[in-house]
């Protein structure tokens, strides 16, 4: 059974590896289909599956990221490390933990721990306006990602001692 891939073949680096990745999709074929019925509400109170809402997370072209990490293009061990990533955001409950929040607030810290160790400031500019082509616009809002000393030392030592969370220390 042959899988459809959303991307285009200038994408792939050779025909090898777009087979690669249509083999893995085949391999994580119910897991894909779980992740599709899981559904998650958004900023707006609409609710979609968090295959709709995050593509960039559920797509083809984060599935062909782990097969390029995969030095051999081992379509079988990227599904695998692919599904434990998979698992990972189920347990945790990332979608609707943290992307959901940062829809919501964009350029805010969904955590006031991370803010308190990786300080950072956005600098939101106006909106820009472009149109890609006769059917499409689209709106860029430019951004500087102001970044000031992170802590990276003591949010290690935070999550080495287990002494919570960061869902204890989501405001």
């Amino acid at each position: 059974m042959r899988q459809r891939l959303s991307l285009q073949k200038s994408f792939f680096l050779s025909a090898e590896e777009e087979h690669r990745l249509a083999t893995m999709k085949l391999i994580l074929q119910n897991d894909l289909q779980e992740m599709q019925r899981l559904r998650v509400s958004l900023a707006d109170g609409a609710t979609s599956s968090v295959v709709t809402a995050f593509p960039d997370v559920y797509g083809d072209l984060r599935m062909l990221r782990f097969l390029r990490k995969d030095e051999q293009q081992n379509p079988v061990s990227a599904a695998a490390r692919y599904a434990q990533f998979l698992q990972w955001r189920r347990n945790k409950d990332i979608d609707a933990l943290v992307r959901v929040s940062v829809q919501e607030k964009p350029f805010q810290t969904p955590f006031p721990i991370v803010q308190e160790h990786l300080p950072c400031e956005f600098d939101v500019h106006r909106s820009i306006s472009t149109q890609m082509d006769t059917t499409k616009q689209t709106t860029m809002i430019p951004v500087i990602l102001f970044v000031s000393d992170w802590d990276t030392a003591k949010m290690t030592d935070l999550i080495r001692s287990k002494k919570g969370t960061i869902r204890d220390h989501s405001s």
